[in-house]
C-alpha cells in the first residue's frame, strides 16, 4: 500500500502557502492594485477597492486610463494613457512617494502619496504594481498650519513669545516692522532690550504676574534706532512643554497718549481731538456736571452729536448689557476712591444693532481734599484686536480637531529646533500631554539616538529644502516603528525660515506586510528546495517547464538547466504521449482544479519508474499562468513499506512474548501484594493487641506501685518522722535521721511520679487535655526544663479512649526523648483539632539530628522510639512526621483522623 499522509501534508503546505498572499493583500490598509502590460487592471485588494469606490469585479480586465483618473492643479480630470504605462514599464522606472490627486467611482477626490514599480514573475516582466494611501487630512492639517501662520503675521498688533527670564522665543512680522529687529536678531534678545530703562524695574515683577494670572499694563518701548513710544502690553502665560512661556500683544499707543496730552489743554481738545483720528476722546466734569464727546466718539455708536447725561443715559444707552454694571462699578469705585486711572475693555451696541469693542483709559482729577472733579479719557476701537485673537484662539482650536482626527504625527518646529504645535498622536505615542511638548527641543524629545538619524533632514529643512526620510524609530509608548517623515520648511514672503513642518506617517504594518510578502516567498522558495523526496515543478500555460526543484531532479534526473524551457511530455512515456496525457491532465487540472496522476515517467537515462502525483492550476486573478506538479517516486516508498511492515511484524511478535512474561509476573506480584495485606493486618491487629495488654499491664503495675509499695513507702516516712522526734537531743543521729527523711521523701515521689507516669488518673477521668497539661507540667517541674503547653478546638470535648491514650502516650515518649537525646532548654506542647483532624505538635530547641541520614539507617528511629510513636499513630489511623537539623531542634507532628 501507497502512504499518502506526506503527499497530503505537502498538498496542504502548498496550499496554504500560495492562501497566505490572499491574507497579507486583504489586510493591508494600504490600496494596492496591479495592471498588466496592455494597461488592464487585474488585481486589487479591498483597501483600493473602499477609497476607489470599484469592486475588483467591475474592474477587472478594463484599462486603466478608462477607470483611473487623477485631478490636475487646474482642476481638470486626466488619465494616464496606455502610452505612458508602456513606456514606464520598458524602462523598469520605480515611482516613489509620489503625491497626487485620485478621482473616485463617484466623483469625490482625494490626496494620497504613491508608490509604482514594475511587477516581474520569474525574471518576466507582466505589469506594474500601484501601493497608496490617503494623505487627505494630513494635507488639510498643513493647510491648517499655513493659515494659523498667515494669521499671526497679518496681524497688525506686535506678538511674541518669551520665556519666564524675558528672553524672546518667537515674534511675528508686525514685531519685526515695529522694533527693527530680524527674527534672528530676536531670537538672542530679552525683553530689557525693547524697553526703555526707567521700566526695567518693574519687568521682573510683571513677568511673573503675567505667568499667573495674565496682566494688562502700558510700558515705554526703544525702537533698534532709539526712538521711544508708548505701548498697552497684554501677557498671559502658559505651560508649554517643559518650559512656562509667556505670551505678549502689544499695541502702540502714542497715538491715544498724544491725544491724553491734548486733552489737559481743555482749550485745545476740540481741535486735537478732531487730530486724533480714530480716538474718540471724552470729559466728565463732575464739578460742574457735565460731559464731552468728540466726533469719533459719536461716530463710534453711529448717532449724530448732541448731549449726553453724565451719570445714565450713556451707560443705560450704549454699553452692552453684558458689560453694563460691571463698568458702571468700575468707574463708581475709581471715583469714590483714590485712584487717579481708569482702564477697562467692554462692548457697546451702535444704534443698528452692531457690536463693537471698546478699549477706555482715563485720568481722575481730584481737588485736595481728594474728592474726584473731573475724569477725562480716549476710547479706541479694538474690535479688529478682538477678533483677530478670537480668531487665533479658534484657528488653533480648529487646527487642533483637525490635526487630532489625523492618523499621523504632525508638528510644527520653529527656527531653535523648538516644538511649537503637535497633535493628539504625540501624546499617544510619547506618553507626554500635547501641551507639555511645547517649547521642548526635538533632541530632548525623541532622544538623542532618533535625533542623530533625522537631524540631516532637520538642517535641510531649515535652509528651505524639502525633505523626506524612511527609517526605524523607537518611541517611548509607541514602541518601535518604520515610519515615513517629511518635512517642509517655513518660508516668509522675504524669505526667511520660520521653521519647518512635520509630518510623521506609520508605515510599520505596510512594512511588515511587505517583509511577510517577500519572507512568504523566500518561504515557497526554500520549501521547495527541502522536499527532496518529492518533485515539485511548475509549467507555464502551454505545458513547458519553468522552475524545478531538488527532488524533481533526483527523481528525473535532469538538472535545472537541462529542463527548464522543455514541454512536459518528456517526463512521460512514448505510449501516454501518443495518448494525449500531459495535455488531459492540464485540462482536468483547469475544470476540476486538480488532476490526480499515478502512472509510469521516464528518467533522464530512459529508466521506467511509477510515480504518484497531482497537478494544480495557478491563476493570478482570473487569468491561467499556468500548472504545479507534486510527484513522489513510489518504487523506493514501496521497498520502504515493505521493510516497515516486516519491522512492525517483528514488533508485534516481540510484544505479544513480552505481553506474556509480563502477566505472568503481574500475577506473581498479585499474590506476593495479598499475602503482604494479610501480614500486615496480622501484624496491626497483633500490635494493638499487644498496646492494649501493656496499658492493661501499665495499669496493674500503676496500682500495684500504689497500694504495695506506696503505703509501705507512706508507713516508713512516719516512722522516720517519729524517730527525728525521739533523737532530738542527739545531734549526730539527728543528723542521720534528717538524711533518711530526705531520702524516704524522694522515694516516696519517685513511686508517686512513676505509678502516675504508668496511668494517669486524669486520662481516664478528665480527658486528655487536662492529661496531657497536667504531664507537660508535672515533666517540667520534675526534670526542670522549662515546657508550655496549649490547646485548640477541644475543649469540653472528649475523644475515643484508644485514641486519647495512644496520643498521650506519644507525647510521653517524645518528651522522655527530650530528656534522654536533646538537651533541650525549652519545649512546646500543641494540642489543637481542625475539622476532622486532631494534630499533636511537640517543639524543642536541642541538638537535633539529620532525619534524612540517620532514619533511613534505623539508627535515630530506635535510639529515639520514633518507630513506636509511628506505630501507635498508625493503629489509630494517623502518621508522624518529623522535621530537624543538627543544632536546630526537633519538631514532631501526629495527625490522627476522628470522626463525630
Amino acid at each position: 500500500m501507497f502512504d499518502t499522509s506526506k503527499k497530503n501534508s505537502s498538498e496542504s503546505e502548498v496550499q496554504q502557502a500560495f492562501g497566505f498572499y490572499d491574507v497579507v493583500l486583504n489586510s493591508m490598509v494600504e490600496g494596492l492594485y496591479t495592471v498588466d502590460l496592455d494597461g488592464a487592471v487585474f488585481s486589487m485588494n479591498p483597501a483600493a477597492e473602499r477609497m476607489l469606490g470599484w469592486s475588483l469585479d467591475e474592474i477587472r480586465g478594463q484599462k486603466m486610463h478608462n477607470v483611473m483618473h487623477y485631478k490636475h492643479k487646474d482642476g481638470t480630470l486626466f488619465a494616464i494613457e496606455e502610452c505612458m504605462v508602456r513606456s514606464v514599464l520598458q524602462k523598469g522606472k520605480v515611482i516613489k512617494d509620489r503625491e497626487d490627486v485620485f478621482v473616485r467611482r463617484d466623483g469625490s477626490c482625494f490626496d494620497v502619496m504613491y508608490s509604482s514599480s514594475p511587477l516581474r514573475e520569474r525574471r518576466r516582466l507582466i505589469g506594474y504594481v500601484i501601493l497608496f494611501h490617503e494623505i487627505t487630512e494630513r494635507k488639510r492639517a498643513a493647510a491648517m498650519l499655513d493659515r494659523y501662520r498667515l494669521l499671526s503675521e497679518r496681524s497688525t498688533d506686535i506678538i511674541w513669545f518669551a520665556d519666564t527670564d524675558g528672553n524672546f522665543v518667537d515674534v511675528n512680522a508686525a514685531a519685526i516692522k515695529t522694533y527693527g529687529y530680524t527674527r534672528e536678531e530676536f531670537l538672542g534678545m530679552n525683553l530689557r532690550d525693547i524697553r526703555h530703562a526707567s521700566t526695567h524695574q518693574e519687568l521682573a515683577g510683571q513677568i511673573n504676574v503675567a505667568a499667573g494670572s495674565g496682566i494688562h499694563f502700558e510700558s515705554l518701548h526703544v525702537r533698534k534706532d532709539g526712538t521711544v513710544f508708548p505701548v498697552d502690553v497684554k501677557a498671559n502665560g502658559g505651560e508649554f512643554g517643559d518650559e512656562k512661556l509667556v505670551m505678549g500683544i502689544v499695541r502702540d499707543v502714542s497715538e491715544r497718549k498724544n491725544s491724553e496730552a491734548a486733552l489737559r489743554e481743555s482749550e485745545e481738545r476740540r481741535q486735537l481731538a478732531q487730530e486724533a483720528g480714530q480716538v474718540g476722546v471724552w470729559e466728565w466734569d463732575i464739578a460742574k456736571g457735565t460731559t464731552y464727546w468728540s466726533e469719533m466718539m459719536w461716530t463710534f455708536f453711529g448717532e449724530e452729536p448732541r448731549d449726553v447725561n453724565p451719570d445714565e443715559e450713556f451707560w443705560s444707552s450704549h454699553v452692552h448689557m453684558s458689560d453694563r454694571e460691571r463698568v458702571k462699578a468700575h468707574i463708581r469705585q475709581v471715583v469714590e476712591s483714590q485712584e487717579t486711572r481708569f482702564h477697562d475693555e467692554f462692548r457697546i451696541t451702535n444704534k443698528d444693532g452692531t457690536v463693537r469693542w471698546i478699549e477706555s483709559t482715563a485720568q481722575v482729577s481730584r481737588d485736595g481734599s481728594g474728592a474726584a472733579t473731573r475724569i477725562y479719557g480716549v476710547n479706541i476701537d479694538i474690535t479688529e484686536r478682538k477678533d483677530t485673537e478670537a480668531r487665533i484662539r479658534l484657528s488653533e482650536n480648529q487646527l487642533r480637531l483637525v490635526t487630532n482626527a489625523v492618523p499621523a504625527l504632525i508638528s510644527y518646529v520653529d527656527s531653535s529646533e523648538r516644538f511649537r504645535f503637535v497633535n493628539q498622536k504625540f501624546t499617544e505615542w510619547f506618553g507626554i500631554p500635547s501641551d507639555q511638548f511645547l517649547g521642548k527641543r526635538v533632541k530632548d524629545v525623541v532622544g538623542i539616538q532618533a535625533y542623530r538619524v533625522i537631524k540631516p533632514q532637520i538642517d535641510a529643512a531649515l535652509t528651505g529644502d524639502k525633505c523626506a526620510i524612511e527609517t526605524v524609530l523607537n518611541y517611548k509608548h509607541a514602541g518601535t516603528r518604520y515610519v515615513h517623515m517629511s518635512y517642509v520648511p517655513d518660508i516668509g514672503v522675504d524669505g526667511t525660515i520660520y521653521g519647518y513642518y512635520g509630518l510623521t506617517h506609520d508605515l510599520s504594518e505596510l512594512k511588515r506586510s511587505q517583509d511577510l510578502l517577500r519572507s512568504s516567498e523566500d518561504r515557497i522558495s526554500l520549501m521547495m528546495e527541502s522536499f527532496t523526496d518529492y518533485a515539485i515543478f511548475s509549467l507555464d500555460h502551454e505545458g513547458r517547464i519553468d522552475s524545478w526543484n531538488k527532488g524533481a531532479e533526483t527523481i528525473f534526473g535532469y538538472s535545472q538547466d537541462e529542463i527548464i524551457g522543455r514541454s512536459s511530455e518528456i517526463l512521460f512515456t512514448s505510449e501516454d504521449v501518443a495518448k494525449s496525457v500531459p495535455n488531459a491532465q492540464m485540462r482536468i487540472a483547469r475544470q476540476k482544479g486538480r488532476a490526480l496522476d499515478d502512472r509510469w515517467h521516464l528518467r533522464k537515462d530512459g529508466a521506467r519508474f511509477f510515480a504518484s502525483g497531482v497537478m494544480m492550476p495557478l491563476f493570478v486573478g482570473n487569468v491561467l499562468t499556468g500548472y504545479a506538479k507534486i510527484a513522489s517516486d513510489l518504487t523506493e516508498k514501496e521497498r520502504r513499506a515493505e521493510e516497515l511492515q516486516q519491522a512492525h511484524d517483528e514488533l508485534e511478535r516481540r510484544v505479544g512474548e513480552r505481553t506474556i512474561e509480563l502477566a505472568r509476573s503481574n500475577k506473581a506480584l498479585i499474590e506476593e501484594m495479598a499475602e503482604r495485606d494479610i501480614a500486615e493486618r496480622q501484624r496491626i491487629d497483633l500490635l494493638g493487641r499487644l498496646v492494649t495488654s501493656q496499658e492493661f499491664e501499665r495499669r496493674r503495675i500503676a496500682r500495684d506501685l500504689h497500694d504495695q509499695l506506696g503505703q509501705p513507702v507512706t508507713a516508713l516516712r512516719l516512722k522516720i518522722a517519729s524517730l527525728a522526734e525521739f533523737s532530738a537531743d542527739n545531734a549526730d543521729i539527728s543528723t542521720r535521721v534528717e538524711r533518711l527523711q530526705e531520702i524516704s521523701e524522694r522515694l516516696d515521689s519517685e513511686v508517686s511520679f512513676l505509678a502516675w507516669e504508668l496511668r494517669p488518673t486524669a486520662l481516664d477521668d478528665l480527658g486528655l487535655v487536662e492529661a496531657v497539661g497536667a504531664f507537660v507540667d508535672e515533666w517540667s517541674r520534675h526534670y526542670e526544663i522549662a515546657a508550655e503547653f496549649h490547646s485548640s478546638g477541644l475543649s469540653n470535648e472528649r475523644l475515643e479512649l484508644e485514641t486519647e491514650t495512644h496520643l498521650y502516650r506519644i507525647t510521653q515518649e517524645a518528651l522522655n526523648n527530650i530528656l534522654k537525646h536533646a538537651k533541650a532548654k525549652n519545649v512546646t506542647v500543641l494540642l489543637e483539632k481542625r475539622d476532622s483532624t486532631v494534630t499533636l505538635i511537640i517543639e524543642d530547641d536541642g541538638a537535633g539530628f539529620d532525619p534524612a541520614k540517620n532514619v533511613d539507617k534505623g539508627e535515630v528511629s530506635k535510639g529515639l522510639g520514633l518507630v513506636g510513636m509511628g506505630e501507635r499513630a498508625a493503629l489509630i489511623g494517623g502518621n508522624v512526621e518529623i522535621e530537624s537539623a543538627r543544632g536546630k531542634g526537633v519538631t514532631i507532628y501526629v495527625r490522627i483522623p476522628v470522626y463525630n
